[in-house]
């Protein structure tokens, strides 16, 4: 629901520029939306194609359609190869706003005045994006820190932007945007996503959670979060002295001191594995920005507002995907996917196979050092699409992350080779899946599975039996080869009805013969002996009944 006095000018400000790239007949189709007739269509940015629209028009429209951009560009799934390759360019263009704004923002937030909470605060921004700006500053305790102030008011114009995208999917008619993806859940997304982002204690507890997680390694460093001196707007970390991973990419540039670059290479290599395999819960952005290179070659993770996360059993599943990637088994492959959901019923199987082997002959022709692993899986993902495939979003971050893990290992050493440092981890994803650890926590929550099963069968047999007699329960038949299927049913209501009937005789004689009661034989009631040998015979002919028909096998 719109808020009209907060998100009217806005709204009017969205129209105009839908309209000027030629998108008025979207808007065109429905009576509730007013007063865009009066706005123009340029005619040459209309002629452009539909992805360079759609990237221009979000660059124009702001932060949060940039955002919304950013996030797009990771879901060729629901958007489309072609528009989420355009998204990819999508630019933060914002202006850096004055030291003035950000020390009233940290004044209120800290609830105290800016020299009473630092030593000496540096008003030089050192890195303005979006949502916020990088000032560094000193403590009272002499301690260097990266403070990150939010742009001021900038939740409330992404929650308005919000308002107004929610609006436009609900009043305009669904096909007209249907074939731009699936936009609601795209922006149900977007809306989970953003707000995170805007929340710097949820970025502070994720750079708590990797430091903790890298704690006993020495050469991979995440810095401390002061949280005397965090808040939801305000960020502030131990500062980092060293070199953007990005600028090692320019052989030109003289350092700060000595670096290895093959071994930075595979140190953040082995840091994302690890991240991922062991851990569960990764850096989905590992951009070279966001990674520090410090004296002795050691790696400083940055930035922890875009991350993943894998449960227990979603990360078995990946390690499993992960182990028939590497070794080209397309069959379990196409398995573990169909265990995942990710294939549904409805899905042509043998020709997603068919594109599948064509994939895996091209790339497994190639040598070990032409191999790229997260184009593999990104032209993976193009047929997924090709097949209207959803992947699970942390999957695809998954994806997303692993080509700027193999991008940046590539432009540090031309040798490098991701399949080769990742090799340790295959032959330790094995080891867990047959340890006996794992096989007896198997056999534990198998045991608690059938526990709860037994707790919880008499009851919904229970729920089942009143809902039959209080008919409350429909059941829809398609009538397909129903003759066949009747005549094989009621063959097999028969022999149920027929073994029911012998084992009722069996029980029936073991409670006589249990009695010792009636004419006797050798002490035991003769009444019981007759029921045994009756079902005896019953058995005997069913058994012979099942052998003439070949049943029994």
């Amino acid at each position: 629901m719109l808020k009209k006095i907060q998100d009217a000018r806005r709204f009017r400000e969205i129209l105009k520029i839908f309209v000027k790239y030629g998108y008025s007949y979207v808007l065109d189709k429905n009576q509730d939306i007013g007063f865009f007739s009066m706005f123009k269509k340029n005619e040459e940015l209309s002629e452009l194609s539909t992805p360079e629209k759609i990237r221009k028009m979000f660059e124009e429209l702001g932060v949060t359609f940039v955002k919304l951009g950013q996030m797009m560009s990771t879901r060729p799934d629901l958007v489309g190869v072609d528009i989420a390759k355009e998204l990819e360019k999508l630019q933060d263009n914002v202006s850096p706003f004055a030291f003035s704004i950000a020390e009233k923002e940290i004044e209120r937030e800290l609830k105290k005045p800016i020299d009473k909470s630092f030593k000496s605060f540096n008003r030089k921004a050192i890195a303005s994006a979006s949502i916020g700006q990088v000032y560094s500053a000193i403590l009272k305790n002499n301690k260097k820190v990266i403070v990150k102030v939010q742009r001021i008011n900038i939740k409330q114009k992404i929650e308005s932007d919000l308002r107004i995208m929610y609006y436009l999917l609900n009043a305009v008619e669904k096909p007209v945007f249907s074939k731009y993806g699936d936009l609601k859940t795209i922006i149900e997304e977007f809306d989970r996503y953003i707000h995170k982002e805007l929340n710097y204690v949820v970025e502070g507890k994720n750079a708590d959670i990797f430091r903790y997680n890298f704690s006993k390694e020495k050469d991979i460093f995440v810095p401390k979060i002061i949280w005397t001196h965090t808040t939801e707007h305000i960020l502030t970390m131990e500062f980092i002295d060293g070199e953007k991973l990005k600028d090692l990419f320019n052989n030109k540039r003289k350092h700060k001191f000595p670096i290895d670059k093959k071994k930075i290479a595979k140190l953040q290599t082995r840091a994302f594995f690890k991240q991922v395999y062991i851990h569960g819960f990764f850096n989905a952005d590992p951009h070279p920005s966001n990674l520090y290179i410090l004296p002795n070659n050691r790696l400083a993770l940055l930035d922890f507002g875009m991350i993943g996360r894998f449960s227990p059993s979603v990360m078995d599943d990946i390690s499993n995907l992960f182990i028939f990637v590497i070794s080209g088994d397309i069959e379990n492959l196409i398995k573990q996917f169909k265990k995942m959901h990710v294939i549904t019923q409805d899905v042509d199987i043998d020709n997603l196979k068919i594109d599948m082997y064509d994939l895996k002959d091209y790339y497994y022709s190639l040598s070990l050092k032409n191999l790229k692993m997260g184009q593999f899986i990104q032209d993976l993902f193009f047929i997924f699409f090709k097949y209207r495939l959803k992947i699970p979003r942390d999957l695809y971050f998954y994806g997303r992350a692993l080509v700027l893990v193999e991008s940046n290992g590539g432009n540090l050493d031309h040798n490098f080779n991701t399949i080769k440092e990742c090799k340790p981890y295959i032959k330790e994803i094995i080891a867990k899946k047959v340890s006996p650890k794992r096989i007896a926590d198997k056999l534990k929550n198998a045991f608690f599975d059938i526990e709860y099963l037994l707790d919880e069968l008499p009851e919904s047999l229970r729920n089942l039996m009143d809902n039959i007699g209080q008919k409350r329960m429909t059941v829809n038949l398609e009538h397909k080869n129903l003759e066949i299927i009747s005549n094989e049913l009621e063959r097999v209501t028969n022999r149920i009805s027929f073994a029911i009937i012998i084992s009722a005789i069996i029980i029936a004689s073991a409670l006589i013969m249990l009695t010792g009661k009636g004419l006797l034989l050798f002490d035991f009631p003769i009444l019981g002996i007759l029921g045994f040998v009756f079902a005896a015979f019953l058995g005997f002919m069913m058994l012979l009944s099942l052998i003439r028909k070949g049943d029994i096998y």
